[in-house]
């Protein structure tokens, strides 16, 4: 038999997920750190004694106030959904440090927060994160909220025509930039309220066209998540995973408002619309406060239902 001819995708992410539903898809090397891991803290033995301080005080606090005088690191904060949440963590009343690798981009996000601290980063560079971190402990002192939201989206193609390049980038970014800074939460998260969020997709779990290269690395920085939940559970940090679906961005707006996309999206969406950033900022703000001091382990869909 003659060898099959490769196929071959240039649709985007978004337009893959169109075909799917018209067919009938259900409806819907480093060097040490500076600082040395300190060992996880005495565990109290009496009833409710860690969270001592929290008798008497209501959880329920106003949006301005309920992350008051905690730090948080946004990498990948300065565009798109991690902007909001930089923003939405500000406007709780943290101190947001948001960083990208570009430093108009973290400039002009860091004068949005009040951010004094401009420190542009690679991800996947280990050296580089690690100097984020020591920066913001030196401007800020203790770290509350580690908040991971770099990412790249490669386009839609199948496995067979992903070359060793793409495999490389989409794996450095969206899972090694994530273990670069989750693996020094220990000697850096030691404020009160310590969590840590990573941004995930719904791709993990809902298998879309052409995305498999991305949708590895997403459902890897979920399972990473998992495990650190109990290890750094020593530590008194959280590690939840938030897994947006649709939201509409500067970036996509124009792909997302396109009749056919639209159409598919909103037919396999329960809740017919897209996502709002500050949507899935909100439920960031969530698990970074005190509201959220008995959550970790888990994994929040923000996706409308999609798909149901």
């Amino acid at each position: 038999m003659p060898d099959a001819a490769p196929v071959t995708i240039t649709e985007s992410p978004l337009k893959s997920i169109c075909s799917r539903i018209t067919r009938g898809f259900p409806t819907a090397g480093n060097k040490a750190s500076a600082r040395a891991i300190s060992s996880p803290p005495h565990r109290l033995s009496r009833p409710f004694a860690r969270n001592a301080h929290m008798r008497g005080v209501s959880l329920v606090g106003t949006m301005e106030t309920r992350l008051d005088g905690q730090t948080a690191v946004v990498i990948g904060g300065t565009t798109g959904i991690g902007r909001a949440i930089s923003e939405e963590l500000h406007a709780a009343g943290a101190s947001v440090v948001p960083t990208s690798r570009t430093e108009t981009s973290v400039r002009e996000a860091a004068e949005a927060v009040e951010c004094d601290l401009v420190e542009p980063t690679d991800v996947t560079d280990a050296d580089q994160v690690e100097v984020l971190f020591e920066a913001v402990a030196e401007t800020y002192g203790d770290i509350d909220t580690l908040v991971n939201c770099a990412g790249y989206v490669p386009d839609a193609k199948p496995v067979p025509d992903v070359d060793d390049d793409e495999w490389a980038t989409v794996l450095d970014v969206n899972l090694t930039g994530v273990f670069n800074a989750v693996r020094l939460a220990p000697s850096y998260l030691t404020g009160e309220h310590r969590s840590i969020v990573n941004v995930g997709s719904i791709s993990e779990d809902t298998v879309m066209n052409g995305l498999g290269h991305y949708a590895a690395s997403k459902a890897a920085v979920r399972t990473l998540g998992e495990y650190l939940a109990v290890e750094y559970a020593d530590y008194d940090i959280r590690v939840n995973t938030v897994a947006p679906g649709y939201v509409e961005t500067r970036q996509n707006r124009t792909e997302l408002e396109t009749p056919r996309i639209r159409e598919a999206i909103h037919k396999g969406t329960p809740l017919s619309r897209y996502a709002e950033r500050g949507e899935v900022a909100d439920t960031v703000v969530f698990l970074a406060s005190p509201e959220a001091s008995f959550v970790t382990g888990e994994r929040i869909r923000i996706d409308g239902g999609f798909p149901l």
